[in-house]
């Protein structure tokens, strides 16, 4: 059924809120339902870069700007653009809708490059070393290669030469450009004889080549050589420069002169200036280069003689020498060397040596005429210097004879005279001294008691022994006599006893003197006082009764008795008698000072 015009009016007006309503419902949902889509429309790729050097990097670009794999986009138009420094790049449009765009793989191809190597002179090796390309070339002068862009490591080994080494870049469609110009000359070497070799070596001394004279090469480097040419055992040495692409003339020339070598006595060995032997004289020395040089000459039992000789080209120089023999010279030479140091009596030994070797030989003769007239003083000098000044002086005496106006001798003479007096007194001191010690020898109890001495100039040892023994003799404490004699010349042995016939006397001494010379002419007493005790053997009525008892004296010492204090001031009183004796005996007081 129609409606009427009121109706519509009226379903018009209910429904257009509803309208309103659902419009703005869709619009919602759309508004939504696209943010949905957006979230997942992303642009997605994977990329497989050309190489493995993690030195180089993939760039990624999207409308210009860096992207990333996964990256949201918009929709509508985009520019996508990958590059890599050793790829290709890849570059592409693309139109964007709800959903996305996916690339896949993207493998990126790898660039290259023309490498040119070109060389002047063949290389024996050349070699070519980067991170994905190597390769090695013999015998070549020129390669060019198609290689990936890289950085190349290029080497050519040249003859006679070290290795050259060059590093190129090649960059993605361009030519890297790589030359080598090895500096070489050349050397022609001559020589006038037959059968001559070479060696030429470098500045460190290390072969560069050797072979047969002549010879020419043109594979030499640039610099300073030594060439040596040999003929037979002679050698040349010459030092040469090797200039770039010049020939280097070199001429040797072997000229030689001859030499005689002769010798008295005849049958010496020749020897050259580098020790080679060569023969025995009388000898003909051939093949010897002009100049100044000289022969080494060796015989048994001779000095060796250098004989120098001058070689003329294409002539015979005659050379001798007279060689010496090694005992005439020893014996000379240590002579004339003992003479000057004062050593006659071995300057006469040596040159015995030179004249049995050499016999009349004037040199030596008239050296050992002045040796012998001179060995008196040497003698003279030795028996001094051994405080025997008596023997030295009747030794200069005899040598003024031969050299009386001889300062030296003279002056020896005079100082040996203030010696003389001084070593008569030792000597007669230790004529003295030893008739004492020789005495504590012999007897055994000296042992163990200390010697004493004493010197006056009061009077003489004979008028000093004779007023000790009177003392002795007149005077308490009195002893006897029991040694008096002179064992040397001008040296008195006296022993005194001090004793009691009592049989029940328990102490006895003895004192052993020695009188004789001491130094300055004085007079020099040395003795020892020896103090015993009797060991009693049975009891006293015993020996009251019998009338004696045993003779068994002890040494008053330590090691014999327990030293009580009665017998150690025994000990210290025969010293003081004897002291007082000894003193007395000059004229002098003895006074006692405990100590």
């Amino acid at each position: 059924m129609a409606l009427s015009p009121k109706s519509k009016k009226q379903l018009l007006t209910f429904l257009r809120p509803l309208i309103a309503f659902g419009v703005v419902l869709l619009a919602v949902l759309g508004y939504f339902q696209h943010k949905s889509m957006m979230g997942r429309t992303r642009i997605t790729y994977t990329v497989q870069p050309p190489d493995n050097n993690p030195m180089f990097s993939t760039s990624v670009l999207l409308d210009g700007n860096a992207a990333m794999n996964g990256q949201r986009i918009s929709l509508g138009k985009h520019t996508f653009k990958i590059t890599h420094p050793h790829g290709e790049t890849f570059e592409t449009n693309f139109f964007a809708w709800y959903g996305g765009k996916d690339f896949g793989v993207i493998a990126l191809k790898r660039t290259t490059g023309t490498l040119s190597i070109h060389s002047k002179r063949p290389m024996i090796v050349l070699n070519v070393s980067g991170r994905d390309f190597s390769a090695a070339f013999t015998n070549v002068t020129e390669k060019v290669l198609t290689v990936p862009s890289d950085s190349y490591q290029v080497s050519g080994l040249f003859p006679n030469r070290p290795a050259e080494s060059q590093k190129i870049t090649v960059a993605a469609g361009q030519v890297g450009e790589c030359t080598f110009a090895p500096a070489y000359g050349s050397l022609r070497a001559t020589v006038n004889r037959d059968e001559g070799t070479f060696e030429l070596t470098d500045g460190d001394g290390q072969t560069v080549k050797n072979g047969n004279l002549p010879v020419t090469r043109d594979d030499l480097p640039v610099g300073a050589y030594q060439l040596s040419a040999t003929w037979h055992s002679h050698r040349m040495d010459k030092q040469i420069i090797v200039k770039k692409d010049e020939v280097t003339e070199v001429p040797f020339a072997f000229v030689f002169g001859s030499t005689l070598v002769l010798s008295a006595p005849a049958g010496a060995s020749v020897f050259n200036t580098n020790g080679n032997y060569l023969g025995i004289t009388p000898l003909l020395v051939t093949e010897l280069i002009p100049g100044n040089t000289e022969f080494k000459l060796q015989l048994s039992s001779h000095q060796d003689a250098m004989v120098p000789a001058l070689v003329v080209a294409d002539q015979t120089n005659t050379v001798s020498t007279n060689l010496l023999s090694w005992a005439y010279l020893n014996g000379l030479q240590f002579a004339q060397h003992d003479f000057e140091l004062g050593d006659f009596r071995s300057t006469l030994k040596y040159l015995e040596q030179a004249l049995e070797a050499k016999p009349g030989d004037a040199e030596a003769l008239a050296l050992q005429a002045k040796a012998k007239a001179r060995l008196p003083i040497q003698t003279a000098k030795e028996l001094a210097g051994q405080g025997d000044y008596v023997g030295a002086d009747k030794l200069l005496q005899t040598a003024l004879v031969s050299f009386p106006d001889d300062g030296e001798l003279k002056h020896l003479m005079t100082d040996y005279k203030t010696h003389e007096t001084e070593q008569l007194g030792q000597q007669q001191e230790q004529s003295t001294r030893e008739v004492f010690d020789a005495d504590c020898q012999k007897l055994a109890v000296a042992r163990f008691f200390e010697p004493h001495e004493f010197v006056t100039s009061k009077k003489s040892p004979d008028d000093f022994k004779t007023e000790l023994v009177r003392l002795y003799a007149d005077e308490a404490p009195k002893a006897k006599v029991t040694v008096d004699r002179m064992p040397q010349p001008g040296v008195h042995e006296i022993l005194f006893e001090q004793a009691s016939p009592n049989p029940l006397e328990m102490a006895r001494r003895e004192m052993m003197v020695v009188i004789g010379k001491g130094k300055n002419d004085q007079t020099l007493v040395l003795f020892k006082n020896f103090e015993y005790q009797r060991r009693m053997n049975g009891n006293t009525l015993n020996i009251v009764i019998g009338g004696s008892m045993e003779d068994n004296w002890v040494p008053l010492h330590s090691s014999q008795v327990q030293m009580t204090p009665a017998y150690e001031e025994q000990v210290k009183v025969g010293y003081r008698m004897m002291m007082r004796k000894v003193m007395k005996a000059v004229g002098e007081t003895f006074v006692y000072t405990p100590n």
